[in-house]
């Protein structure tokens, strides 16, 4: 009688639309990860590409299933549809632009065998090396600063989220009404759930999907802050959703104000106080985290916080807008 082999330890899930400059890359390294010491399934859940994504996953030997619906889905129903083809115990979503070290499914088999029963992500950065630009290198090594250690945290992104099955299939997967956020929302139903939600620097991946400019940059963050109401409302606008609503609130509050006073209707006074107002939570935040110890790179990042803030403004005045346009209805 045959036996089936067994399931594998890993299954990575990869969503994808447009990602053929990266595959080869993103596979080649888990492939180096899983070396004869791990056993794995690849699986990239396509979104509709165009430049051949496809048919180079397959010429990896990847597993790909396509989106033939005629339109792009969330890429939470991706990752879900992933998780549902695979059979590994342990569910890796990982980002077709991301690079993985060699040691990366030894760090995540430690962490489950050591009790661990709910997210886990690692320290990411960006390629080291002179012709990343300075937006992605100052914004990655914000984030190595941040996440140095092993340390319970409120958010782990999808693009680097390691999981048991079990626990994802308690959490329901993630939520695909949810165009942005759905990797926040899973982080903190799992954490609600006693499973917790662990940063580690056992590992460091590489991201290279940076933004390669500053336009890019405000672009990327509008999409990623589009999503704040609707997350906040779904968990009843628990504090641990507020943050970004009321800080992109009190940004706008600000932006709107100051062009007022630009155009004449207040006094020079009042704009500098304005200003230094406007200005006091990014210097805050940076300049009591760690990136304090490096006052060239707290500079940068404090340029790029307050940008980050008043984009997320905008993209919340939008939000408002889209809840209270008779046409939704």
């Amino acid at each position: 009688m045959a036996q089936h082999p067994p399931a594998p330890r890993f299954a990575i899930v990869i969503p994808c639309w447009n990602e053929a400059a990266n595959l080869a890359a993103c596979v080649g390294s888990i492939r180096a990860a899983a070396a004869d010491r791990h056993a794995v399934e690849i699986i990239l859940v396509d979104n509709g590409s165009t430049d051949g994504s496809q048919a180079i996953a397959r010429k990896l030997g990847v597993q790909v299933l396509e989106n033939t619906n005629g339109r792009r889905v969330a890429i939470a129903a991706l990752r879900n549809r992933g998780a549902a083809a695979s059979c590994g115990e342990i569910l890796c979503f990982l980002d077709a632009d991301m690079r993985v070290p060699p040691r990366w499914l030894d760090a995540v088999d430690a962490a489950y065998a050591a009790g661990l029963t709910g997210l886990l992500g690692f320290v990411e950065t960006t390629p080291q090396d002179a012709a990343v630009p300075w937006v992605a290198r100052i914004w990655g090594e914000r984030y190595v600063l941040r996440r140095a250690g092993v340390r319970d945290v409120d958010f782990l992104p999808g693009r680097n989220m390691n999981i048991p099955r079990a626990a994802f299939a308690v959490l329901g997967g993630f939520d695909e009404t949810l165009h942005t956020s759905e990797d926040k929302d899973l982080t903190l139903r799992a954490r609600d759930a006693g499973l917790g939600a662990i940063s580690s620097d056992a590992v460091v991946l590489v991201h290279t999907g940076h933004e390669k400019s500053v336009s890019e940059f405000v672009r990327k963050e509008f999409w990623r802050q589009g999503g704040s109401l609707a997350f906040a409302r779904k968990h009843r606008f628990r504090s641990r959703t507020l943050r970004q609503p009321l800080m992109a609130a009190g940004h706008l509050w600000c932006l709107v104000v100051m062009l007022a006073c630009v155009l004449g209707l207040g006094t020079a006074q009042g704009m500098a106080w304005l200003g230094l107002l406007w200005l006091a939570p990014s210097v805050v935040s940076v300049w009591s985290g760690p990136a304090r110890r490096k006052p060239w790179l707290a500079l940068q990042l404090t340029v790029l916080e307050f940008l980050r803030w008043n984009v997320a403004g905008v993209a919340l005045a939008r939000q408002l807008v889209q809840e209270f346009n008779p046409v939704k209805r």
